[in-house]
């Protein structure tokens, strides 16, 4: 299924402006680069990143995870997307059979209804025959603000081009597109779309030259929906784009075209300030005296990725793993650990895990006794009161040294005396 039909919108075609290759100092003549140093994995080459413009909202990379880099929305791959080798690290690859990427909604993503957007990203796509979708808004009943490539007006092909229909809050089409031959099978190349509300000019771009500017009017596009990647959400079943998809960006703004110019340049050096993302916390635990805990985070970025585990602020010697084991646990051993986690691009912290070390694992049953979960050849110390709220009346019963991991201790007192109340602690214990 091609875009929604549109003959009774308004399409403006702009053909192709200039058609040359973009490389070296023939584009770098016309305009700064500014950002760091970035080694580029595909070429082996020192390369300037391109400084991440203001207005980013959703970024995000496909470096073998879904996560945004500058929010929350967690892309979701539907029905066998996958990850593979892109321009810059990772991508995203879609079979165009069935499959499709989710990025859920959310009030920042919510680009149309601010002063203006943009999106931006490179793709690699596998056919360029037919119109195929890149990315829309929508739900099964709505078709929102889209883009496509090989798509034309009135719904018909136009192998090579790039499509946007900017679809108004109130169902209104703002059709445009560029001419054929611009993108091309099996290669990246960079495509961004740009709308500035205040004067109602649109742009689209690829490989960092304009392929269309025109005025579409001044209008609120639909981007409050769910996005979809490689699929129209009004028809899961229609067709799909088939290639790769890598370094998608979103933005609350119009980029200027020097902006789109500076992330086409950059290439495989990607935009500046990426870092590694933690795609599982570390969870909080708790140990028992000479006994094991053990915690768990994984990293996800561009290899190579190692960690750091420290304890309460401070690096934890040999602690490089992304499992952290702790055996013969103290009494003294709890605190607060977390484990930096660093890639080629830089380092991320992960969140907070604390972990509490208990004397042992007790239980009271409904006889008077205690039931000591702890380790075998250890002793430990019972102890008694009658009054929970005097802390200073507690006594020695007895110490028991464990010949079996759980072990029971009963206390023989005749069942008239006062009841007791117990604690177990590290032994052995003073008995009076």
């Amino acid at each position: 299924m091609l875009p929604t039909s549109e003959t009774n919108s308004t399409d403006y075609q702009f053909m192709n402006i200039t058609k040359f290759a973009c490389h070296g100092s023939l584009l770098l003549s016309t305009f700064i680069v500014t950002g760091a140093l970035r080694f580029s994995e595909a070429s082996g080459l020192s390369q300037p990143c391109a400084a991440v413009p203001a207005g980013l909202v959703g970024w995000w990379p496909g470096d073998g995870h879904g996560f945004n880099l500058v929010g929350t929305n967690t892309a979701v791959l539907n029905n066998g997307a996958s990850y593979t080798n892109g321009l810059v690290a990772g991508a995203f690859h879609l079979d165009g059979v069935n499959d499709d990427i989710l990025i859920p909604r959310s009030p920042a993503l919510n680009v149309g209804g601010g002063s203006g957007m943009t999106v931006e990203l490179w793709i690699k796509p596998g056919d360029i025959s037919v119109g195929r979708p890149l990315l829309e808004w929508g739900t099964a009943g709505v078709v929102g603000a889209h883009i496509w490539m090989s798509a034309g007006g009135g719904g018909g092909n136009n192998p090579g081009s790039l499509y946007a229909n900017l679809i108004d809050v109130g169902g209104g089409f703002h059709a445009f597109f560029s001419g054929g031959g611009l993108i091309s099978p099996n290669v990246y190349q960079h495509v961004a779309v740009t709308y500035r509300k205040s004067d109602g000019m649109a742009a689209l771009y690829v490989n960092g030259v304009v392929a269309a500017l025109l005025p579409i009017g001044i209008f609120t596009p639909h981007t409050s929906t769910d996005l979809r990647l490689g699929v129209r959400p009004a028809n899961l079943g229609g067709v799909h784009f088939v290639g790769d998809m890598d370094e998608l960006g979103i933005y609350n703004r119009a980029l200027t075209g020097a902006e789109i110019s500076a992330i086409y340049a950059a290439g495989a050096a990607g935009k500046c300030d990426k870092h590694p993302v933690i795609l599982s916390q570390p969870q909080s635990q708790v140990g028992f005296w000479g006994k094991s805990v053990t915690f768990n985070v994984l990293g996800g970025g561009v290899a190579p990725i190692t960690y750091q585990w420290k304890l309460n602020g401070a690096a934890i010697q040999d602690a490089t793993n992304a499992m952290l084991v702790l055996t013969n646990l103290q009494v003294t051993d709890g605190g607060t650990f977390t484990a930096v986690v660093t890639d080629s691009y830089g380092s991320v912290t992960s969140a907070p895990a604390y972990l509490t070390v208990n004397p042992a694992g007790v239980s009271i049953a409904l006889y008077a006794g205690v039931t000591i979960d702890g380790v075998v050849g250890l002793t430990y110390g019972i102890q008694a009161t009658t009054n929970l709220n005097q802390t200073n009346l507690w006594f020695g019963l007895t110490n028991v040294t464990l010949n079996q991991p759980v072990q029971l201790w009963y206390d023989s007192q005749p069942a008239n005396q006062p009841r007791r109340f117990y604690q177990v602690l590290p032994g052995p214990i003073p008995i009076p």
